[in-house]
């Protein structure tokens, strides 16, 4: 038995961060051929639950499936994301957190970068995904 270890961005996706159907077919064959499994990402696992593991087939067992998020912050096993593990050791400050916030908000980047909600650990902005002009992405992702 083999342990194949899955990078998400890239691997499990394609440039624009939706899962690549081709490569969650081949997860979904080698899980069936019982091979051990994990997905490391700096994502957050609301992110893997929403984007990736609903696109898995739902009649198999996942609960075996290893996964690392948020850089090694939070660690699981299986689907259910509120069982994983979030590692205190590596929790950015709420200070932190509202300086990068407050960072993200400047004019100057409007439409460039966005504040990553969905990160636990991290305080992060992102570049937007896609036309730097699309308001109607900005607004679905901007909650502050």
């Amino acid at each position: 038995m083999t342990f194949y270890i899955f990078d998400v961005d890239g691997v499990l996706t394609d440039e624009h961060a939706r899962p690549s159907e081709e490569v969650l077919h081949t997860i979904e064959k080698l899980h069936k051929q019982n091979e051990h499994l994990a997905f490391i990402t700096g994502r957050s696992r609301k992110w893997l639950a929403d984007n990736i593991f609903s696109s898995l087939d739902e009649e198999e067992d996942w609960s075996g499936l290893f996964c690392v998020a948020e850089h090694g912050a939070i660690k699981g096993k299986g689907p259910d994301v509120e069982k994983w593990e979030l590692d205190k050791d590596f929790v950015v400050s709420d200070d932190v957190k509202d300086k990068l916030i407050k960072i993200s908000q400047k004019q100057d980047y409007d439409g460039l970068i966005e504040w990553d909600d969905t990160k636990e650990s991290m305080g992060t902005v992102e570049s937007v995904h896609g036309d730097p002009e699309d308001k109607e992405h900005l607004k679905k992702h901007k909650r502050r």
